[in-house]
């Protein structure tokens, strides 16, 4: 007597099949990828600071000499790494390979980013990606195939 037990798998495979397909194209998750990060970096400069906390406002000395150039009285309003807004227009987003980049070409963004001791300059974390874009950057790779 022989007993046969089959299953169909057809689901399963076309899954499987999805699957192998997501992991082909990675140009479209990694364009919604570094739309989270750049999204995340203008966040961070409308709110002056990241999740970790605000960045550390300008010296007395930095906000008279701000005023005597620009014949300003009064207190403000200053933004933080916005006078002309030359940094953050610089900040740029792109692909490369299968890598997405998030980044400036500004001369002095090292030390806007970490500070410069020297001349007691804080840094001020704008290139940062913060917690909540990490998390849904971790769901678009996961919805994609990638990782667990």
């Amino acid at each position: 007597m022989n007993i046969d037990i089959s299953k169909d798998f057809t689901a399963a495979q076309t899954h499987i099949n999805d699957k192998i397909e997501n992991l082909k194209d990675t140009k479209t998750p990694l364009m919604q990828i570094v739309v989270e990060m750049f999204s995340s970096v203008g966040q961070n400069f409308r709110e002056q600071g990241t999740d970790k906390g605000k960045w550390e406002p300008l010296a007395e000395s930095t906000l008279k000499g701000y005023m005597r150039r620009k014949g300003k009285r009064g207190k403000g309003p200053f933004v933080l790494l916005q006078d002309k807004g030359t940094l953050k227009n610089s900040i740029g987003q792109r692909i490369e390979g299968d890598t997405a980049v998030v980044s400036t070409n500004m001369r002095k963004a090292p030390a806007l980013h970490f500070g410069y001791e020297k001349r007691n300059l804080p840094g001020r974390l704008y290139l940062y990606i913060r917690e909540d874009a990490v998390q849904r950057i971790f769901a678009i790779g996961r919805a994609w195939g990638f990782g667990a």
